[in-house]
């Protein structure tokens, strides 16, 4: 049996690796249990689908991340873990110095094997406790594994095991029967945006672009898709241009990803610093397995993209350099279609759900026979 603990506060693309890992998982037979939390209260699911309505929750309020809040956080989760016959505790994006508490009572309680993700360097944090805590680390880039081995934790513990997909869901499809679900016009083209409405992931960038093309792409259109969570001065700015822009629609938060990567003719993710993307971001693995053309900045591409040949890569904070990429994947479809057809290859032998949930079980196996 495994026990998933998410910590909060929450990451869209964190969640949704720990939900698209504990399904795969318990599809192979195994028992998993998913733990998490909003208001300090620990919350516990067999059904992960119930961890991002949490996480949605989480959204509602602010933490308070504090040394007690963890000692009664740790308290709650030990007693949980160790009041049934978990075989393997696997903690999922741990912080800091304020984890400190929590792990130390989880190390008193929980003797069995545990196991911890790291998915930026946000989660390095305090890695002399840490190597002592845990038998196992994953981490998703070999860049990530190389920061561990240099902070003293041995080569032989850290799995390298990106966030994987369920290929039957993120799959290619009819365009127009995708933007006549989404309530989109079934002419023109579509540039699509999905994420928080924070500066940092290039929004103001892209809307910028997408004014330039439209001289010579008048029927380009841009589509957004977010929680409406951000910077309360860019969704403010962003509001007042949905007003007097048609050709700007916004989604608010997405029931079915795969549909809207099928229904725009390219995704672009324009983010300008990579402390606000996950080494390997979700939404492109996501929109190259749906057969979408992918756009990207440096800051947010490595090591998934490569320019030009299996999408298109541009020059962060240059808007000039964003346009010029579009423009280029608008302008040779023979190109965007070759870099299309590399992506799904990429996708399927690296990032399928079958060959990820074997990475994982075989972790998880090694870890049991030590």
């Amino acid at each position: 049996m495994i026990a998933d603990f998410v910590e909060p506060p929450y990451v869209d693309g964190v969640v949704n690796t720990v939900k698209g890992w504990a399904d795969g998982v318990a599809g192979a037979g195994w028992r998993v249990t998913v733990f998490s939390s909003t208001t300090g209260r620990v919350r516990e699911y067999c059904d992960t689908t119930s961890v991002v309505y949490q996480y949605s929750l989480s959204r509602q309020k602010r933490f308070q991340l504090t040394p007690s809040y963890y000692m009664k956080f740790g308290n709650q989760v030990a007693r949980r873990v160790s009041g049934e016959d978990f075989d393997i505790l696997h903690l999922h994006s741990l912080k800091g110095l304020s984890s400190v508490p929590f792990l130390l009572r989880i190390q008193r309680k929980f003797k069995k094997p545990k196991v911890v993700s790291c998915y930026s360097d946000r989660d390095l944090g305090v890695f002399g406790l840490r190597n002592q805590c845990f038998s196992a680390f994953t981490v998703p880039t070999r860049g990530l594994k190389d920061r561990l081995v240099r902070r003293g934790v041995r080569s032989d513990r850290i799995h390298i095991i990106p966030p994987c997909l369920d290929l039957q869901r993120f799959r290619s499809y009819d365009k127009s029967h995708a933007r006549k679900m989404l309530g989109l016009p079934e002419t023109g083209r579509y540039l699509g945006f999905a994420g928080h409405l924070k500066v940092g992931r290039g929004i103001l960038d892209l809307l910028r672009a997408h004014a330039s093309l439209k001289q010579k792409f008048p029927d380009l259109r841009l589509v957004l898709a977010s929680s409406g969570y951000g910077d309360s001065m860019l969704i403010s700015e962003l509001k007042k241009i949905l007003v007097c822009r048609d050709d700007i629609q916004e989604l608010g938060q997405l029931t079915d990803p795969a549909l809207f990567y099928n229904a725009v003719d390219a995704y672009v993710l324009p983010t300008r610093s990579s402390k606000f993307v996950l080494p390997i971001p979700l939404t492109i693995i996501e929109a190259m397995a749906c057969g979408t053309p992918v756009v990207c900045s440096d800051a947010s591409s490595s090591p998934v993209i490569k320019d030009r040949e299996n999408g298109f890569v541009f020059e962060s904070r240059n808007v000039q350099s964003l346009v010029d990429c579009i423009g280029m994947l608008l302008r040779e479809p023979w190109l965007t279609d070759e870099c299309v057809g590399r992506a799904g290859r990429v996708v399927k032998e690296n990032y399928s759900k079958s060959i990820i949930v074997n990475r994982i079980v075989e972790m998880y196996e090694n870890e049991l026979r030590r």
